[in-house]
């Protein structure tokens, strides 16, 4: 459906996806996260007198090149697509800046050390390039005839968890 659950606490946390939604029992079924088998485990895994558990809906985007004379950014919700946001958009490209000055395409809890893990994300820079929505024969950027520019953004949400 799209919507995850935060849950975290003073030494760790989890984003855990929401499969559906019992809304007779109030209760959300979800994926459990690696090592937990259950949400009486999951109640397990932190302390309740600092545990919060914040619901979130995930969107995301990508740029759709189905039709190479417009293409676009759409946006989804899970896997549903809820619409197209931007037209005549090639690309989109987004950065994470860590807490130690650092940046990635990808946060990595993997890679052996405590940098560029999700809990040291700091800001995300975003850069999308436009073009105009027709050619112009007196130009000829890209060989393609098309104006192009290209902007960039950086967001520090308030109040990031990861």
């Amino acid at each position: 459906i799209g919507d995850h659950l935060i849950i975290y606490d003073e030494s760790s946390f989890n984003i855990i996806e929401i499969t559906s939604i019992n809304t007779s029992s109030h209760t959300a079924v979800f994926v459990p996260p690696a090592g937990v088998n259950s949400p009486a485990g999951l109640a397990k895994a932190y302390d309740p007198a600092t545990a919060v558990i914040t619901r979130v809906s995930v969107t995301s985007m990508t740029v759709d090149k189905s039709d190479t004379a417009h293409p676009k950014l759409i946006k989804f919700k899970g896997s549903n697509v809820l619409g197209s946001i931007a037209y005549d958009i090639e690309n989109l490209q987004v950065l994470i800046h860590f807490e130690d000055g650092d940046t990635a395409s990808i946060a990595d809890t993997t890679d052996g050390d405590t940098t560029n893990d999700p809990m040291d994300l700091d800001a995300v820079e975003v850069t999308v390039t436009a073009r105009s929505s027709r050619a112009d024969t007196e130009r000829n950027q890209e060989g393609d005839h098309f104006w192009r520019q290209e902007f960039t953004s950086m967001v520090a949400p308030r109040n990031l968890i990861y």
